[in-house]
């Protein structure tokens, strides 16, 4: 499903993202190790979209604070700051 998030200044998305033991981000997205890049502070609320075998997108929106992930490797809850949460309010709307 897709699901509503943030994209680093290093480039990658928010569920990449770890905090070591004290307390610092970095990103794992390259095979688990760190980018590189520099993280540093992440952008406005984005919705990422995800796609089937098929190639089409998938239309269900996962909710702020739900899980995201699952069988990936990287399940974890997704962004449930405001700014997330008015964005899915936004998009869910019917």
């Amino acid at each position: 499903m897709s699901y509503i998030g943030h994209r680093c200044a290093c480039g990658h998305l928010d569920v990449h993202h770890r905090a070591d033991s004290a307390g610092r981000e970095h990103c794992e997205a390259v095979g688990g190790v760190r980018c590189g890049k520099g993280c540093r502070e992440i952008s406005a609320s984005i919705l990422v979209p995800t796609f089937d075998l098929k190639g089409r997108q998938v239309p269900t929106v996962t909710g702020p604070g739900q899980q995201i992930g699952k069988g990936a490797g990287y399940s974890r809850p997704a962004c449930a700051c405001d700014n997330c949460r008015a964005l899915h309010a936004e998009l869910t709307a019917a």
